[in-house]
């Protein structure tokens, strides 16, 4: 080739002619220079589709200032001689390509190769160039360390404006750049491309992005490309070398590109504001180098080995099969099970993630990693809960019988849940995934592939289905949290979707000691006994009776020391979709404490939530209490109550255990029109359901919920109201405080004699009732605060706690309120009275105070509590006097906030003393005890 170039600049040697010349046959080529308006279009009477270039004399063809040339789909454009160029200058234009059969660039057949098409040395602002469903083959240029504008074996582009689409490089050589070069300032686009097999001596195996680029390259991909390195170690990049520049490569996958240097498929060199998002680099531990800081590299993917700068990115296995669709037939699309999927980000600031993937379809849902987007049904419910509504479906892709992928995703505005029940069958090699926390409501579900239904810290899934049948297998996952922390209670009472007869793996494989069944008629008919001795040890430890089956319907007590775990059931072959009547356990006729038998740990053992309120039961004798684990404590809840304790309510999630108890033989529990989808989330604090499915009332009956919170470690218990109850037990409207044993939180229960409530149901008085509230702490302190955290329906009554501790202080209770206290460590039966009295009906047997503030000393420390909102924002001042009238201690300007709790040090000696606080328009004078 008759050119020279030089570092920054270059010369070009003035071609022999002026204009073009030649007809385009194969007998006489084009060569020379564009200066006007050409077209190569098939059925051109003299070149047909083939359009030949170049003669020994006159090998390159010259768009230049003025020119443009547009080449429509089918034209073959053959380059004739080894140096054969198409040239670009000025503000020249090329427009190649379009819909339907591709323009190809490549070599005569009994050559080796030929020249590049080159963008040089742009002047002035010339039009877009845009190269579209083009082939490019063959390229070849030989620029070498001296002449690096020489580059690129297909493209090289000295241009603004350039852009390429849907085309494909391959078998494309350079010592720089294997098939694109981009140079410095440039602002190429490089969509929807594929890069095969381009290799170089140098660096940049298909391209390379040069100093101060900007260009973006989205949803292309590159296989099998080679970058040698020879001269450099900072020679390198399989795929993309990247110099100094501000480039972006979005949503692209690299796949077995290969360097003899570090960077298999990308190496940076000192450019960090380039930007790598949403990424496949596969093929090696080595895919991505860095000389100096590397840029933004996020939610990407890489083999086995990801560069410690990768946020939010990922590292997938060495096994092709497992992502990509036929690696063998170079089909590089993802699997459906590829980690990839979803993996992705919608949005990066100065980053256009792109709607469409490398063929054209739409990014649905969370955007997957790579070129590819896995074509899938994704829920949006945007319309309502009809499965048949396209509309409800993410790019209107509606399930379509066994050819779909099927996706209901957490946080969707709503769900498949209508009323109508909605058959479908899951296709062979195809999934259906219900992922944590979302939910959907089938008919008949057959399965020939395979159903996913996940679970995590945020949720768990609910499938609602009347039948399941299939060859396919379903695959669930049940999330366990420990509580973490210094709250060690960590059991957990689960159950199990499908019988395990002979097997325990499940969750021995977590913990091998752990786990346990309940069987009350184990308890000893001795004088001493506890209802604890009913736990049997499934490997008969401490001499109980052992167990070797897990069995649906059933609860089970595990336990793991860890923050959290996932307990998996894989390869289900069967699912159950009802629950019946269930028989109940009682051994306590004729012993010498009968109330200690008649627990039943059962379980729910269908893929969507029980409703309590829902079932039924054999007979009245029966509890209506169920209590199940959530985090580390016991919840319980009495059926068509107002609420429940410690996040537990009426819905009992997928695979959870619970307990039950009867104080009769015979009895049973029957659970036929109980299921329901909810918003229960297993382990995590409950919601109300809130399907129009469920039958159940909801009940406004009067209700006062109160917290124990110290710092955040919580427990809480409940009065409500009902004309039927008795302050005595009723097994219809009470629940019993279970108090586990190791369990690390402060309690409170009201009492009734030896009788401990975690939910106590009265009939309202006509006058007042006065109710013990009893607490455990487990540290002395002075931040424990009893907050009425729901208190409704008693708008004709007054409500106050009375601390017999304190003076009998007495503090009006609202809704939300808190009273706040110092305690020692220990059990106290009766230090708080909860008295409810109408409105109009005096108290004499309480000492109530209209005081302001709530005042009491805890290890020195005077602790000052506004109790009304009147003085909120006002200042005043706090002074403290001996019993002579010395004033010890004093503090102005203080301003007071309702509800929070002032500490003042207290360095005096022991004794009593008088506190004076002094607002604005009021006097507030308390006495208290200093203790050392």
């Amino acid at each position: 080739m008759k050119k020279l170039f030089f570092i920054l600049s270059f010369i070009i040697i003035t071609l022999r002619v002026a204009a073009q010349s030649g007809d385009g046959s194969s007998g006489n080529p084009f060569y020379g220079t564009i200066t006007a308006n050409v077209v190569w279009s098939v059925g051109n009477p003299i070149y047909g589709s083939t359009v030949y270039v170049g003669t020994l004399a006159n090998p390159d063809l010259t768009v230049n200032t003025g020119g443009q040339l547009t080449i429509n789909a089918g034209i073959t454009v053959i380059f004739t001689q080894l140096t054969s160029d198409l040239f670009i200058k000025g503000t020249g234009q090329l427009t190649a390509g379009g819909s339907g059969t591709s323009v190809t660039f490549t070599k005569d057949p009994v050559k080796s190769h030929w020249g590049h098409v080159s963008f040089q040395n742009m002047t002035g602002t010339p039009a877009s160039s845009t190269i579209y469903n083009c082939i490019f083959e063959f390229g070849y240029s030989t620029g070498t360390s001296a002449q690096p504008l020489l580059a690129g074996g297909a493209l090289q582009i000295d241009f603004n404006n350039v852009v390429i689409t849907k085309c494909t490089f391959r078998n494309n050589f350079a010592f720089y750049a294997g098939a694109i070069m981009v140079y410095s300032n440039r602002n190429t686009i490089i969509r929807n491309s594929s890069f095969e097999s381009n290799r170089v001596d140098e660096c940049g195996g298909a391209i390379i992005i040069y100093t101060s680029s900007t260009a973006l390259v989205e949803n292309c991909i590159f296989y099998n490309n080679y970058s040698k390195g020879k001269s450099s170690t900072a020679y390198s990049g399989g795929a993309i070398w990247s110099y100094v520049n501000t480039s972006k490569i979005v949503n692209c996958t690299f796949v077995e590109n290969n360097s003899d240097r570090a960077g298999d498929a990308i190496y940076s060199y000192f450019s960090p504001g380039m930007r790598i998002i949403n990424s496949i680099l596969w093929g090696s531990n080595d895919q991505f180098a860095t000389n100096g800081t590397p840029g933004v590299i996020s939610n990407c993917a890489f083999e086995n080995i990801k560069p410690a700068s990768a946020a939010n990115s990922i590292i997938i296995s060495p096994v092709a099969s497992d992502h990509f669709t036929n690696a063998m037939a170079g089909d590089w699309s993802l699997k459906f099970s590829s980690p990839c999927r979803d993996a992705g980000i919608n949005s990066y600031a100065g980053v256009t993630i792109p709607i469409l993937d490398y063929i054209g379809n739409d990014r649905i849902g969370p955007t997957d990693i790579g070129a590819y987007e896995v074509i899938l049904s994704r829920w949006m419910g945007t319309i309502g809960t009809d499965w048949n509504d396209a509309g409800n479906w993410q790019g209107n892709l509606s399930p379509v019988l066994t050819l779909s992928d099927v996706i209901i995703p957490s946080g969707a505005t709503n769900y498949p849940i209508g009323s109508s029940s909605q058959d479908y069958t899951i296709g062979t090699g195809k999934y259906m995934i219900v992922e944590a926390g979302a939910k959907a409501k089938l008919g008949t579900l057959t399965n020939n592939g395979t159903l996913n239904l996940q679970s995590n810290a945020t949720g768990i899934f609910s499938l609602n289905m009347s039948s399941y049948n299939g060859t396919g297998i379903a695959n669930i996952g049940m999330y366990l949290t420990g509580g973490g922390g210094t709250n060690n209670w960590k059991w957990h009472y689960v159950t199990v979707p499908k019988d395990y007869i002979g097997d325990k793996t499940l969750f021995t494989n977590i913990n091998p000691f752990d786990l346990m069944r309940y069987d009350e008629s184990k308890i000893p008919n001795v004088a001493g006994a506890t209802d604890n001795a009913g736990w049997m040890w499934h490997d008969g430890y401490a001499g109980t009776t052992g167990f070797s089956d897990l069995v649906t319907d059933r609860g089970y007590s595990f336990y793991h020391s860890n923050t959290s775990a996932v307990v998996n059931f894989t390869n289900l072959t069967s699912l159950q979709t009802s629950i019946g009547s269930l028989p109940l356990q009682y051994s306590g006729t004729g012993k010498l404490d009968p109330t200690l038998y008649g627990f039943n740990l059962l379980g729910n053992s269908l893929t969507c939530s029980l409703d309590w309120n829902l079932v039924t039961e054999s007979d009245p004798i029966i509890r209506d209490a169920v209590y199940y684990t959530i985090n580390y404590k016991i919840g319980s809840y009495v059926r068509n109550a107002p609420s429940g304790i410690n996040g537990a309510t009426n819905n009992i999630p997928p695979l959870q255990g619970f307990l039950v108890k009867t104080s009769k033989t015979g009895t049973s529990l029957d659970f036929s029109a109980a299921k329901l989808h909810s918003g229960q989330n297993r382990y995590k604090k409950g919601l109300d359901v809130t399907e129009s499915e469920s039958m159940s009332t909801s009940s406004v009956a009067p209700m006062i919920k109160l917290e124990l919170n110290n710092s955040g470690n919580q427990d809480e218990t409940i009065i409500w109201f009902n004309d039927n109850a008795t302050r005595g037990f009723d097994e219809d409207y009470d629940a019993t405080k279970l108090l586990p044993s190791g369990s690390d939180f402060d309690q409170i229960y009201s009492m009734d004699a030896t009788e401990k409530f975690g939910i106590n149901g009265i009939s309202l008085p006509t006058e007042s009732v006065s109710i013990p509230i009893a607490i455990e702490t487990l540290k002395p302190g002075s931040n424990y605060k009893i907050i009425s955290s729901q208190l409704q329906g008693l708008e004709n009554y007054k409500v106050t706690l009375t601390d017999k501790m304190n003076s009998d202080f007495t503090f009006r209770m609202t809704n939300a309120s808190g009273y706040s206290f110092s305690s020692a460590a220990g059990k106290f039966p009766d230090r708080f009275m909860l008295t409810i009295s109408a409105a109009m009906t005096a108290l004499p047997d309480i000492k109530e105070t209209t005081k302001s503030f709530n005042v009491y000393v805890f290890n020195s420390e005077l602790n000052v509590q506004l109790l009304n909102n009147e003085l909120d924002g006002k200042q005043g001042t706090i002074n403290i006097y001996d019993l002579v009238g010395r004033k010890v201690l004093s503090q102005d300007n203080i301003q007071w906030s309702y509800g929070d709790l002032r500490k003042i040090q207290m360095a005096v000696p022991q004794g009593i003393y008088i506190v004076e606080i002094q607002t604005e328009f009021q006097r507030f004078v308390s006495k208290i005890n200093v203790n050392k």
